[in-house]
């Protein structure tokens, strides 16, 4: 998928869902009603099912994430950057399989792409809207 291909669907009016690597090299585009077909589901609402089953996780420690933190702050401060998304992989254990995390997570944003991974954001529809 090219980006072409995806100002073409934008012209032509039909709706998608696309993503891509962090690079922009790798990038999949899916036609809305190619979705299910294709095994991935995508959420823009803050409806979720809470569940009795736990995640025990595994996050990185403070002192870890401090370090890489103030640097992002340095880079601020220097002009460097107005936006930077600091992210670090969190090693899960789970019962849940994708598709129950994608359903349970409360989170307004989510998206599950077949059994390969599933991504959500923790921040509140009325904190970016208010």
């Amino acid at each position: 998928m090219t980006y072409n291909a995806l100002s073409e669907l934008t012209a032509k009016g039909i709706p998608y869902l696309f993503y891509t690597d962090f690079s922009g090299k790798k990038i999949c585009c899916y036609k809305l009603d190619e979705l299910q077909n294709e095994d991935i589901e995508f959420n823009l609402g803050n409806s979720y099912n809470k569940h009795s089953k736990t995640i025990i996780k595994h996050p990185v420690k403070f002192e870890e994430y401090k370090k890489k933190f103030d640097k992002v702050i340095e880079y601020i401060k220097s002009g460097d950057t107005y936006l930077l998304n600091l992210t670090q992989p969190t090693p899960v254990e789970t019962p849940f399989s994708l598709k129950e995390i994608f359903k349970h997570a409360n989170a307004p944003f989510k998206l599950r792409v077949k059994n390969e991974f599933v991504c959500f954001s923790p921040i509140f529809l009325e904190t970016i809207w208010a």
